[in-house]
């Protein structure tokens, strides 16, 4: 009940009382007055006590919220507090660590960790625009760095004699020349003579590095590879890789500057007829046989073998210099030291430099003489790589093309088993098991069809039973390339009528008449050559096994009445062009550029 009506009704009351006590008089009615007042203020005084109360205990309430709300506020500002102060000692400590990085970045390009760099506010200035350029290469148009002028003003800081100037702007140079609309325009503003003058006077390991990767790079475009021979480039390359770097405090030419020196003579060499010749002119050879023969690395090693390879591609001077520098032995002694398992891009370029070499009968056999045979035919039997048995074999072929002392050579090296072992394991079964050995198997059949054109090799051949395998093949394989070289095999262990008739004159059977010859030679030719005409070893093998033997014996009297074998010798059934192979070389980007984060945040920051 509200306070106001409250004492009204109080007052009622006791209005009600006294009037009952209106007959008294005097100190009666003193008393009974007296009385009543008592009653009414220690009314009125409960009252106010009560009301008292009650608005403390509202404003205690409030008081209570009131400090709940101020300590939630002050709990908030102070967790804003410590997460603005976490933050900004996340900024200065990201700050710090980038500053530390770029100086990292910066002092790898210094010849030595203890020397002092020498920087001053404009090389600064240009390393960290190199640096920015060798990030942007992989995210501007190469239209709108051109247009900008950056190739021409990278070139223009070549001509710095800082190590930490030149780093960065070869390296921004390697990047942008990953692109191949931007290596024609990086040579024409000029790009090759500071950089042939750099490869030899710079003492950096690592400035050198990026320059002969820029090379490199460069040279994977055709035009350019006569320029950057023109303006001394391959010479430069030549004298840095020949440099010695045993017994030298601060060498030059380490095994990073040597891979990358070899890896721009590889592309250099691909495809130019001119260059290779330039650089058995030019005296490289001796170095690359070198780094083949002796370096511990196997980088240097890989492009080594390569370089041999292209510098041997279908060129018998090129090649005859090659083996007169001990090319052969630098090869054979690479993939003796390589593991079969782990080295197979080593192995593989080996093989294909070897190959390579034998591109007539004067070096296959010297290249014969050596271990070459031996490690070809280890490799067809061992190798668990698809490439490397491919490469392996073609050399295989490369090796007894034309050559019957090579054919003898390597039937007593195990060489016909080793290759059938290869086809028996990697040319049958589920299709997606066998298709990455596709081409390893094509090259093993053709390798076993070169050497069973030698007669020895064909009698190792029957007490094997090959021929049941390589029939099996031609009848089963759906791949075209591997069914045309199986036929090759199946041909050549197809005798002439003569040999049929002499053969079952004498009672001795034939492994080509107990098996489906005809069918698989019947698959081959409709198959390949349902539209066109077959070649004729496939022609003449398949009339000669279908004569019956009154044929046999008309074409026998033919053959005495002549006085000579009826048949002539055969020939190789592939183009000895066809075996040689040559490769470029990969360039990738600088690693750290590529994958530091702390690098790349650097690009959008001044400081």
């Amino acid at each position: 009940m509200p306070p106001k009506k409250k004492k009204e009704k109080g007052s009622k009351a006791i209005g009600r009382r006294l009037a009952k006590f209106s007959h008294l008089q005097g100190k009666k009615l003193l008393d009974v007055c007296s009385r009543e007042f008592d009653m009414v203020v220690q009314q009125q005084v409960e009252d106010f006590h009560e009301a008292c109360g009650e608005r403390l205990d509202v404003a205690s309430g409030k008081l209570d919220g009131l400090e709940g709300h101020m300590a939630s506020i002050v709990a908030h500002q102070e967790m804003r507090v410590a997460e603005a102060h976490q933050q900004q000692v996340e900024a200065v400590d990201s700050e710090r660590q980038e500053k530390k990085i770029l100086c990292q970045w910066l002092n790898g390009f210094l010849v030595s960790a203890g020397e002092e760099p020498n920087l001053d506010p404009i090389d600064f200035a240009f390393a960290r625009f190199a640096l920015n350029m060798a990030i942007a290469a992989d995210h501007t148009p190469v239209a709108k760095m051109t247009e900008a002028r950056v190739p021409s003003f990278l070139v223009g800081m070549l001509s710095s004699s800082n190590d930490i100037v030149l780093g960065p702007s070869a390296i921004a140079l390697c990047h942008l020349s990953l692109h191949s609309d931007a290596k024609v325009p990086i040579v024409e503003v000029g790009a090759i003579p500071p950089i042939a003058r750099n490869l030899r006077v710079c003492p950096s390991p690592a400035v050198l590095t990026q320059l002969a990767k820029c090379l490199a790079s460069l040279a994977q475009n055709a035009p350019n590879k006569a320029r950057i021979a023109g303006d001394e480039g391959m010479a430069a390359l030549v004298e840095l890789c020949a440099e010695n770097s045993d017994f030298v405090d601060s060498p030059r030419c380490t095994h990073g500057v040597r891979a990358a020196c070899l890896s721009a003579l590889v592309n250099l060499t691909f495809q130019s007829d001119s260059n290779r010749n330039l650089l058995v002119e030019l005296d490289g050879l001796q170095a690359i046989v070198e780094a083949c023969m002796n370096s511990p690395d196997s980088h240097v090693i890989e492009q080594a073998c390569r370089a041999l390879g292209n510098i041997a591609f279908n060129s018998s001077y090129t090649a005859q210099r090659i083996l007169q520098k001990q090319g052969s032995e630098a090869l054979c002694s690479a993939v003796t030291a390589c593991d079969v398992h782990a080295d197979d891009r080593i192995l593989e370029a080996a093989m294909i430099a070897v190959a390579n070499l034998c591109n007539n009968e004067t070096n296959q056999t010297h290249v014969g003489a050596g271990e070459a045979i031996k490690l070809a035919v280890h490799l067809c039997k061992h190798s668990p790589h698809p490439h490397v048995l491919r490469a392996a074999a073609n050399c295989v072929t490369s090796l007894s093309f034309k050559s019957f002392i090579n054919k003898t050579r390597l039937g007593e090296q195990d060489a016909i088993p080793a290759l059938l072992h290869l086809i028996e394991k990697h040319g049958f079964g589920n299709l997606d098991k066998s298709e990455p050995f596709v081409w390893a198997v094509e090259a093993a059949c053709r390798a076993l069809g070169s050497l069973l054109l030698h007669g020895v090799n064909q009698f190792i051949m029957r007490d094997l039973w090959g021929l049941k395998t390589m029939v099996e093949l031609c009848l089963t394989t759906e791949d075209m390339p591997v069914l045309h070289a199986a036929s090759m095999s199946v041909c050549a262990m197809c005798p002439n009528a003569e040999e049929r008739f002499d053969a079952h004159d004498e009672g001795r059977p034939l492994q080509t008449e107990q098996l489906d010859t005809i069918p698989a030679l019947g698959r081959v030719k409709n198959f390949l050559f349902g539209r066109t005409q077959p070649p004729d070893w496939l022609t003449e093998a398949i009339r000669t096994v279908a004569l019956d033997e009154d044929e046999l014996r008309k074409e026998k009297t033919k053959a005495l009445q002549r006085g000579e074998r009826m048949d002539d010798d055969l020939k190789e059934y592939v183009i000895r062009t066809d075996l040689f192979e040559e490769r470029g070389s990969l360039v990738l980007p600088d690693h750290a550029v590529e994958t530091a984060p702390e690098l790349s945040s650097l690009s959008f920051k001044a400081y």
